[in-house]
């Protein structure tokens, strides 16, 4: 335990001397929300009030962005309902994984003006990807737990071609991630977002070095959270994930490194807000270390897994979260009977 004490204030250490630079500190402590070192992977029933989404997404080690593209010979909402409700119950069912979010979105759209057009590269309808799983990991054990789950070789691979026809599964560690502003309070939303949310997605110059690319993205960030208007913000710098934690893949797992986005900011404004006045400023600084941008609407956000365990979406499916919720069935809350109809989940 003393380990993780000294590796989680090393990444608030980090994560804060990398966003001094930019002008950006936290300000509140985390409330309403914990995390134990040997979770007991009940379900989290109901989201506390208060959270400090910031204080708590940056206390995270590690955590990967899973670009999908859903399969094509099937509805494109077969797709989403089926990474939703069937793979993603399958995977809040692997321990190790702190938290784990999906991001169902629209096509990229072109709301920017004449200036950055160049950087809106087309895209054509197989390009597009329809949305991110999102992944955080508290520390190295946890990380470790979840990649050599049994699960993963027995039934997670094989779920993948269910489901898409490739992903990108990329790396973020330490301080190449963090969480600038979150208005909401909530660690487990569900459903259409409050605000509007938009991935925006960057091929930063591979040219230039990883420090420049990052503190080109973190100044983007910081300047984006410090307007009004916006409500949520957090900026990842990716890399490539290693394929020797996943050998016997199913689908491709890797993007040519020309059409491979290396960076991306979750955008949260507030409704009805010319998106391109929020963004062009800070775009203008970093004009240099461009090299393609598209903006993806996030229209749905699921939290499968929080605090290290299922939510009733991640253990029932989001059709059977919403029933519960209009007929405001608290009995299918109970935690014992969760225990006994469900099970634990095994702990590897």
């Amino acid at each position: 335990m003393k380990n993780e004490k000294i590796t989680s204030s090393r990444r608030r250490f980090l994560q804060q001397t990398a966003l001094a630079g930019a002008g950006i500190l936290f300000i509140n402590p985390a409330i309403g929300f914990s995390r134990n070192s040997d979770p007991s992977h009940d379900a989290e029933i109901m989201p506390a009030d208060g959270q400090n989404v910031p204080e708590i997404e940056n206390s995270a080690l590690y955590c990967t962005t899973v670009y999908a593209w859903l399969r094509t010979d099937i509805p494109l909402e077969v797709g989403h309902n089926y990474w939703r409700d069937i793979h993603g119950t399958l995977v809040s069912r692997i321990p190790g994984t702190w938290l784990y979010r999906q991001l169902h979105w629209k096509p990229a759209i072109s709301v920017l003006s004449s200036r950055f057009q160049g950087f809106v590269k087309p895209l054509s309808d197989a390009d597009q990807p329809q949305g991110i799983a999102h992944t955080f990991y508290y520390d190295e054990a946890g990380r470790r737990k979840f990649e050599n789950h049994p699960f993963i070789k027995k039934y997670l691979l094989d779920d993948e071609p269910m489901l898409v026809r490739l992903n990108a599964t990329l790396w973020s560690k330490n301080d190449n991630s963090g969480t600038l502003k979150d208005t909401s309070n909530n660690m487990t939303p569900q459903g259409k977002p409050e605000n509007d949310e938009y991935a925006v997605s960057f091929i930063l110059d591979p040219a230039l070095s990883a420090g420049k690319r990052k503190q080109s993205l973190i100044n983007l960030a910081g300047s984006l959270a410090k307007l009004e208007k916006t409500t949520r913000v957090r900026y990842h710098l990716l890399e490539d994930y290693d394929d020797d934690h996943f050998p016997d893949t199913k689908v491709p797992h890797h993007r040519p490194a020309s059409v491979r986005y290396n960076a991306w900011i979750e955008l949260g404004v507030a409704p009805q807000t010319d998106l391109a006045t929020i963004l062009e400023p800070g775009l203008s600084k970093m004009m240099d270390e461009l090299d393609t941008i598209h903006i993806y609407p996030i229209y749905d956000k699921y939290t499968i897994m929080a605090g290290g365990k299922p939510t009733i979406v991640g253990l029932k499916g989001y059709p059977a979260y919403q029933t519960i919720l209009a007929a405001r069935a608290k009995n299918q809350l109970q935690q014992q009977m969760l225990d006994d109809v469900y099970g634990k989940v095994p702990l590897g």
